[in-house]
């Protein structure tokens, strides 16, 4: 017996979606965005006082700069590591 995928018996449930859920996540990224805005603003005021300021946080001047240049809805590239 086959069974016709558009008769079929099984009842599809229907989509659920949690509106504490997505109001969890629409604050968490909102915070990721403030964090963001404020770190890069914070970068711009150090590189406008010295490059030796950035280099204590453990950044270059050009990592800084180009983290600066970003919009608050993107994250910074991840730093390449120096490890090996």
């Amino acid at each position: 017996m086959t069974r016709s995928l558009i008769h079929s018996h099984h009842t599809v449930a229907p989509i659920r979606f949690s509106i504490n859920g997505l109001q969890t996540h629409l604050v968490q990224m909102l915070e990721t965005w403030q964090a963001r805005r404020l770190r890069r603003a914070e970068l711009c005021h150090l590189l406008m006082m010295g490059p030796n300021l950035i280099a204590d946080m453990g950044m270059t001047v050009e990592d800084a700069e180009a983290e600066t240049g970003l919009p608050f809805w993107k994250p910074a590239a991840a730093p390449e590591s120096n490890l090996f």
